[in-house]
């Protein structure tokens, strides 16, 4: 082919992006960075919601980019299929050249709508190992991912290497095409996020986390009862909401541990929040890649996290973090209680935790990462076309 034909062309690639619609978990924040740092000059953001008419999902939707939102709340409805023709429609009008997709109602409608709309190119999105899978999914799921893996989808996504293996494994045959491009993060808003130590007189350890089952924040609770016991001046801080809040404010009250223990509810300041802890807990029973872990590394923050998922490729045990087995309290306690009295052992953590986080993990250079696999996606599939003449 002629050198000239390998170009690349002036106009953005045109990329629709697909999702349930918008929370503040960690695929959607993840989602929403990517979309405020993508050079317009080599992407062009569509975002399409499958349902998104709540006033929440409304709330978080980014300025400045075409939005379509379908009301789809039931796949397996006739206003599905309605809203299936309304969104090929849309990917018509907008020259889509690649759909990005993500969990699984959004892959399901947006794969089938990406090839009656002539779509060249479809992108999975997978950033977790896979906790939430039903019995039904397991069975008919797997079979449509299977199927959709072979012929229509030309490439995943996936935010660590254990979740890539999960994926090889359950999702056979897997994409040809499987890029680890890691959670990105602004590390230039945690630059000044250092703990004010030694400016109260309490160890401060906190979480960040979705009240949700898997993030086992009861264990965090759990734990902070035998804490206390060998440390009364600590003070346990959970910012987050969540299904789980009132369950875990019922705990709370049965171990008797408030006021010691705080619901902060949802926190936008991130960075503010951290700066202001001694210890940061990560002690979920599943991860793809945390962009907690992520975040209390950019802080400088000692961790107490986990064995699970991508925490052990993140984090080294003893050199940035204390690893704990998951769904064990005793073991989750005593590692807080270990750097709760050990100042010097905080500060080595934290200080190899923040020089571990280079720009590999910063937003910039993800949303860089990303460009490029638009890019050659739109350049595969038009010589796909110019091969088929």
């Amino acid at each position: 082919m002629p050198a000239a034909a390998e170009h690349i062309r002036a106009a953005p690639v045109n990329v629709c992006f697909l999702i349930d619609e918008l929370r503040t978990g960690g695929t959607e924040t993840q989602l929403l960075r990517l979309i405020d740092n993508i050079d317009r000059q080599r992407v062009q953001p569509h975002l399409c919601l499958l349902n998104g008419l709540s006033d929440s999902s409304r709330h978080l939707e980014p300025a400045n980019v075409p939005i379509l939102r379908l009301g789809v709340d039931k796949l397996l409805s006739r206003r599905a299929l309605g809203r299936l023709r309304s969104f090929r429609s849309a990917l018509r009008r907008w020259r889509i050249d690649v759909l990005q997709v993500h969990f699984p109602d959004s892959t399901y409608f947006g794969v089938l709508a990406a090839k009656l709309a002539g779509v060249p190119a479809v992108v999975r999105t997978r950033r977790d190992l896979f906790y939430w899978v039903t019995p039904v999914h397991r069975s008919w799921g797997k079979r449509l991912d299977q199927l959709y893996n072979r012929w229509f989808v030309d490439a995943m996504v996936v935010n660590s290497e254990a979740v890539k293996a999960e994926a090889q494994r359950a999702e056979r045959p897997a994409p040809k095409r499987i890029d680890v491009i890691p959670n990105g993060i602004d590390l230039s808003r945690f630059h000044h996020a250092r703990r004010s130590a030694g400016s109260h007189s309490k160890v401060r350890i906190g979480l960040v986390s979705m009240l949700r089952p898997e993030k086992r924040v009861d264990l965090f609770v759990e734990a902070a009862c035998q804490v206390l016991r060998r440390c009364p001046h600590a003070e346990f801080l959970v910012a987050g909401a969540g299904p789980e809040q009132r369950s875990i404010e019922l705990l709370i009250d049965r171990l008797s541990v408030s006021p010691a223990v705080r619901l902060l509810g949802r926190t936008d300041d991130i960075p503010a929040f951290l700066s202001e802890l001694d210890v940061a807990v990560l002690c979920s029973d599943t991860e793809g890649q945390s962009n907690a872990v992520v975040e209390y590394m950019a802080a400088g923050l000692p961790i107490v996290a986990t064995a699970v998922g991508g925490n052990v490729e993140l984090l080294r045990d003893g050199r940035t973090a204390l690893l704990v087995p998951p769904g064990d309290a005793t073991s989750l306690a005593e590692a807080i209680v270990k750097l709760a009295t050990d100042p010097a052992l905080r500060t080595m953590l934290g200080r190899e935790a923040r020089l571990t986080m280079n720009e590999t993990f910063d937003i910039r250079t993800v949303a860089r990462r990303y460009e490029s696999l638009y890019r050659d996606l739109e350049l595969q599939a038009t010589r796909r076309r110019r091969g088929n003449r």
